[in-house]
């Protein structure tokens, strides 16, 4: 019986055995020793990624995808939604910590080439102003106008790009007083142009049939010159001259206005208007540039009231198309946003 206890004590105590045991241990303590930190940057920030050049959103959600979209939401805030509308924001990086279930994401904006993009763009609208204002003088007025109506389309442009820079932590080439001193010089020199240019305007009565001139409408032609005037330019008409200057444009509107016939017992009246605006270049050369026409409808138990409610209408009418016209052709600034 002895022998057979002691096999089994050797077997116990064989190096295998003993060589088993330690490495186990080893393996324990190098999987204890190998679990790697918290990584720096969820403190916020990171010496990989420094705060003058990018912008660094760092979140912790139980849920992964979760803690990537604050991630993202986090950059977002700091540039005002600049990144958002610029693009760029990637995941540099995620970690969990499985004692806490905590999914952690660190989400990094590089906004030099934000910067520089919206620097070179800046410089490109600042250039196109300056030329515009340089020339007002060398030009021609209409030529000067179209140039001074491009360079004011840019302006809110040009504050969104300043706005940008400032939202990514940059510096605009222009602070707020130039900027806004920029903007007034531009006005005041579209102005000055706008006063030098004439434009006649006349209105006639029309044959609906032929579409023959008849009788002059004085009240409709100074609806048409209390509208130059109002938009900033010099009007004209046959029997008042407001200015030296040679004509630039001539405004010409016709309305016809006749009676329809409705049923007999019907107790209104029915008037039907037509207007025709013809604008013609008369420093480009004297060419008709555009005929804008309109008609409509005008009830009423009065004839009269009719009649005169559908005057007015075509009124209405000449005024905002020579205005619409105008806008379209670069000869006004463009309307300003909400």
């Amino acid at each position: 019986m002895r022998p057979a206890r002691r096999a089994r004590a050797l077997r116990f105590r064989s190096p295998v055995g003993l060589i088993l045991g330690a490495g186990l241990l080893l393996v324990f303590a190098a999987s204890c020793a190998s679990k790697p930190p918290p990584p720096d940057w969820l403190a916020g920030s990171s010496t990989r990624f420094p705060e003058d050049r990018f912008v660094v959103g760092v979140a912790a959600n139980a849920n992964a995808e979760a803690s990537v979209k604050l991630a993202f939401a986090s950059v977002s805030e700091q540039t005002k939604g600049e990144s958002e509308r610029t693009g760029g924001t990637r995941v540099e990086e995620t970690w969990f910590d499985a004692e806490s279930n905590t999914h952690w994401a660190l989400a990094v904006l590089d906004r030099q080439p934000v910067l520089d993009q919206a620097a070179q763009e800046l410089s490109a609208i600042d250039t196109q102003i300056a030329g515009a204002l340089a020339n007002v003088n060398a030009e021609a007025p209409e030529d000067a106008l179209r140039a001074l109506a491009a360079a004011t389309s840019r302006i809110p442009d040009r504050d969104m790009l300043r706005a940008r820079i400032v939202n990514l932590g940059g510096t605009p080439t222009r602070d707020d007083a130039s900027a806004v001193a920029q903007a007034q010089q531009i006005a005041r020199a579209f102005a000055d142009v706008k006063r030098q240019l004439r434009i006649e305007v006349s209105s006639f009565e029309m044959n609906a049939k032929t579409g023959e001139t008849g009788d002059p409408l004085a009240e409709n032609r100074r609806a048409l010159a209390q509208r130059v005037l109002a938009l900033g330019f010099t009007p004209d008409t046959a029997d008042v001259a407001w200015g030296s200057d040679p004509i630039w444009l001539r405004v010409e509107s016709k309305v016809a206005i006749e009676r329809l016939f409705l049923h007999p017992n019907d107790k209104l009246v029915a008037v039907h208007w037509d207007a025709a605006l013809e604008i013609t270049n008369v420093a480009g050369g004297g060419d008709v540039v555009a005929v804008l026409t309109q008609e409509g409808r005008a009830v009423h138990l009065s004839e009269q009231e009719a009649r005169r409610r559908a005057d007015a209408d075509a009124r209405d009418f000449a005024a905002a198309a020579l205005e619409q016209w105008l806008s379209e052709n670069g000869a006004l600034p463009p309307a300003a946003g909400p």
